[in-house]
């Protein structure tokens, strides 16, 4: 059965910027509203039941100021780009998606959008890649089908900030956050849903075994424990 068809992208809308200006001057001024985490915690839920969404590698996320960098796609106005930064100012998250439009296949574009690499070098904070898998099915639920959502975190890095940077700089950053996220999608691919649940449990085993002092100490812990 064919999935469901998206709607025509559309990448300019037509309400004007003064629509949005109290949006933005609200988040620049303000943390989240309370309602944030109620709507997080009913979406998480619905994602997690409805989608068996699964996110691996969240602990490399650091606390921010954090660019999360996933393949899918947006675009970011130059407004847009002014409430980013006051976020990142105050220690928040920003997500950022590197491509020029949604995939219908699950494949990922050619080439990135240069927007993410002129967030990531004006800021210099860290940028965490995210591969998603799956997520281009999620609205066959209208069919009742509900396929399952991977997210695979990678490791953060970060560039040297450029206050200023040139449009070729920007498509060089861009490129780079790209390229990671397309190995990162990559190895989630060849993994698939179950295999990269495997190799998460795989690498948890690893870091509590590496954490653990060696077995003489065990063992002397566990007498002295008993006496």
């Amino acid at each position: 059965m064919p999935d469901v068809e998206l709607k025509p992208q559309v990448y300019k809308d037509p309400r004007p910027k003064e629509f949005f200006d109290p949006f933005h001057a609200r988040v620049r001024d303000h943390e989240p509203e309370p309602v944030y985490e109620f709507v997080r915690t009913v979406t998480l839920l619905w994602a997690l039941i409805g989608f068996r969404a699964r996110a691996f590698g969240t602990e490399k996320v650091p606390n921010g100021p954090v660019i999360l960098a996933p393949n899918h796609a947006s675009f970011m106005d130059e407004e847009a780009f002014a409430s980013a930064f006051e976020i990142l100012k105050r220690g928040g998250a920003v997500v950022m998606y590197c491509e020029g439009g949604r995939s219908r296949t699950g494949g990922l574009a050619e080439t990135a959008r240069p927007g993410i690499g002129r967030l990531a070098l004006e800021a210099g904070v860290p940028v965490v890649p995210v591969a998603i898998l799956g997520s281009y099915q999620v609205r066959n639920w209208k069919r009742l089908q509900f396929p399952k959502v991977t997210i695979q975190f990678g490791e953060p890095f970060r560039f040297e900030r450029i206050e200023h940077p040139d449009r070729e700089q920007q498509q060089a950053a861009a490129d780079e956050i790209f390229g990671r996220i397309k190995t990162l999608h990559a190895d989630l691919a060849a993994l698939g849903h179950n295999g990269a649940k495997r190799a998460a449990r795989e690498r948890g085993r690893a870091r509590r075994s590496r954490s653990l002092p060696p077995a003489p100490d065990r063992a002397r812990r566990s007498r002295s424990r008993a006496s």
